[in-house]
């Protein structure tokens, strides 16, 4: 059989790569979540917010955007993706792989959103947390849990979403993993940081 790699890209999509042959890698797809001017979750977004750094986005940002990726998995043959500023999207594995003769499969799809009810779809225990930054991942330890917020650090919160402490990282945070008392930290341009987690704080290793 064949063996694949997906490669998240934010918001250039997923790619999808033949690695059969890990010497000789080639990309059979590629997959991008446009979110078009009329849809309620589009968001208008800067090429250039700072003087000294350009933003070069695959798209012109004023009529028709890509939902950056948030997650993908694999299950029973089927690719899911959850597009940040729209749905979760499936694509058959078997379709997205399929060899065409000089050129990648490339897959479009509108996607569609859906707002949130006001009685959230009746349930009555639903709790939000909102910790000073977007949150890019959360995992649990022990009875905490761990959330990775971006330009906002890591915060540390009981269950009912209580903070029990904040780490400031000088670079945002975007993704955790733990290994027994051991936080790995993906931390952008800052690279990863590896921390011990303590009662009271985060212990840099």
């Amino acid at each position: 059989g064949k063996t694949y790699a997906y490669l998240v890209n934010t918001y250039n999509g997923v790619f999808v790569y033949d690695v059969t042959e890990p010497t000789e890698p080639r990309r059979v797809a590629h997959i991008i979540l446009p979110v078009g001017k009329e849809s309620p979750n589009f968001r208008s977004l800067k090429t250039a917010w700072q003087a000294t750094r350009a933003c070069l986005l695959p798209f012109e940002g004023e009529n028709e955007i890509y939902s950056p990726v948030g997650a993908v998995a694999l299950h029973r043959g089927v690719l899911y993706i959850a597009g940040v500023y729209n749905d979760v999207f499936a694509y058959p594995c078997e379709k997205l792989c399929e060899r065409l003769p000089f050129s990648p499969v490339s897959c479009f799809s509108e996607g569609s959103y859906y707002g949130v009810p006001e009685d959230n779809y009746g349930i009555s225990s639903l709790r939000h947390f909102a910790p000073g930054g977007q949150v890019f991942c959360a995992v649990p330890h022990r009875d905490r849990l761990i959330l990775a917020c971006g330009n906002g650090g890591i915060v540390v919160t009981d269950r009912d979403f209580n903070v029990i402490f904040r780490h400031k990282t000088e670079y945002a945070v975007q993704y955790l993993q733990m290994s027994g008392d051991i936080l790995y930290s993906s931390e952008t341009h800052g690279g990863l940081a590896v921390y011990l987690v303590g009662a009271d704080g985060l212990i840099v290793i």
